[in-house]
């Protein structure tokens, strides 16, 4: 049974669901994690994260125990594989923190045995494992990689609310330190994933997964700058991208958005430009990218507190506080709707804000600090709503029933323009703007 048991090492976003991927394939799971509530949580069924039927899996396996979890490293534990799923969060210098690596590396040179597979999936810098985890085990426990142990880099690809999905559907890179360590990550990822792409060397697949967030971020970065160029001429940007790419085929120009949020997208730019910087590589176009997404929040920010600034104490409902709509999730990290509220308080801070989410609930919300209410069931008078993320129940919303709820100068901040092909032309007497558009100019 060694062969099928595997160590997964943390069990946030990236280590929980591959760990229930893993006990669905016939897998026997240890989940370790140094946060005891999380591990309490998942001994009862209970998941932190959303995804699609994750509690009705995690009901299933607890129940045949197919996945144990644990917040110790027990030396009497024996798994073929190591599977390192840590975060590697920024410091206030935009450099990656590796102590989570380093301390699991410790954790694992416990139980590590001649042949096992370890298997990195955290975002690190270029060259990280090679010149960083490889040192470490050997300092620790005197191993060699391909002569006594196999050592495979294989990031993570999914995309949050969409993970359980993804991990089968979706092709995994993985790189070998050597043809036999690569060999033995693939006989592991072909037991749940359908296509795997193989990468020359280490610090190729490394780089792969730095450039799939930088990439996004940097075309996100793109039409954000669009919509901060149309917002100063004047002009309609959602319309103007959207004809752009009307049956075009070389344009997949995506829409404007109120910054680029969530944990990766805001992250692994800066691990990109921190492995450009020790090799002296200009990386000025990746950093600009990140200043643009960052820059389009505050110019929107500013845009909703100007038409506010003749109210005092101005009431503003945030709708969408998960850090996107879609797909849908729970997860508030680097939310740019938190990021707004702060920019709003700091601007005038006998702003009142209210917080509503599709997603996260009225006790979650609260305990983040946030008073909550309801944008459907709400008879408060507001001077803003604001629908700060995307998601796909706000495309419904029905103006007639929110317009008697607004106190001028009315505005409705519909930041991804869910509605602006509704019929907007019968609710004049809103104030209805997003990213890069506003109602006024396209009147008819």
């Amino acid at each position: 049974m060694n062969k099928k048991n595997v160590i997964v090492y943390g069990l946030g976003y990236v280590g929980l669901t591959l760990s229930i991927i893993l006990a669905e394939k016939g897998f026997k799971v240890y989940g370790y994690d140094t946060d005891k509530n999380k591990i309490n949580s998942l001994k009862k069924n209970k998941s932190y994260l959303h995804e699609k039927n994750i509690s009705k899996k995690l009901t299933a396996i607890n129940k045949k125990k197919d996945i144990i979890y644990i917040n110790e490293i027990n030396k009497k534990i024996c798994a073929k594989y190591h599977v390192i799923c840590v975060g590697t969060p920024l410091n206030k210098n935009k450099k990656p923190i590796l102590s989570a690596v380093n301390n699991v590396l410790k954790d694992l040179c416990q139980i590590i045995s001649k042949n096992d597979c370890i298997i990195l999936r955290s975002t690190v810098p270029i060259g990280f494992t090679n010149n960083n985890v490889i040192n470490k085990i050997s300092q620790l426990k005197g191993y060699l990689p391909s002569k006594d142990y196999n050592i495979c880099f294989a990031p993570e690809r999914t995309v949050e609310g969409k993970a359980l999905v993804e991990l089968i559907n979706n092709p995994q890179i993985i790189a070998g330190y050597s043809k036999k360590c690569l060999q033995t990550g693939i006989n592991f990822f072909k037991n749940f994933t359908k296509k795997i792409i193989l990468m020359k060397n280490l610090e190729s697949a490394e780089t792969a997964k730095l450039i799939d967030n930088t990439y996004r971020d940097n075309i996100f970065a793109f039409s954000n700058q669009i919509s901060l160029i149309c917002d100063k001429l004047g002009l309609d940007t959602l319309d103007i991208i959207k004809k752009c790419n009307l049956d075009y085929p070389r344009n997949n120009i995506p829409l404007p958005s109120p910054g680029v949020g969530g944990a990766c997208l805001t992250k692994d730019p800066y691990i990109l430009i921190s492995s450009s910087n020790k090799k002296n590589i200009n990386s000025n176009l990746i950093l600009e990218s990140r200043k643009t997404n960052n820059r389009v929040l505050d110019n929107l920010v500013k845009k909703i507190m100007n038409k506010l600034k003749q109210v005092t104490n101005p009431k503003i409902l945030i709708s969408g506080i998960a850090f996107k709509g879609y797909p849908e999730n729970s997860d508030t990290r680097f939310s740019t709707s938190i990021d707004m509220i702060k920019k709003i308080k700091k601007l005038n801070n006998n702003a009142k804000i209210y917080v509503y989410d599709s997603i996260i609930n009225k006790k979650s919300i609260e305990d983040l600090g946030y008073d909550y209410l309801n944008l459907y069931k709400t008879k408060k008078k507001l001077h803003a709503i604001i629908l700060a993320n995307n998601h796909k129940s706000f495309a419904s919303i029905d103006l007639k029933k929110i317009e008697p709820l607004l106190l001028s100068p009315k505005l409705f901040c519909d930041c991804w323009g869910m509605l602006k092909n509704k019929n907007i032309k019968n609710f004049d007497k809103i104030n209805y703007f997003g990213v890069g558009f506003e109602y006024i100019n396209y009147r008819s």
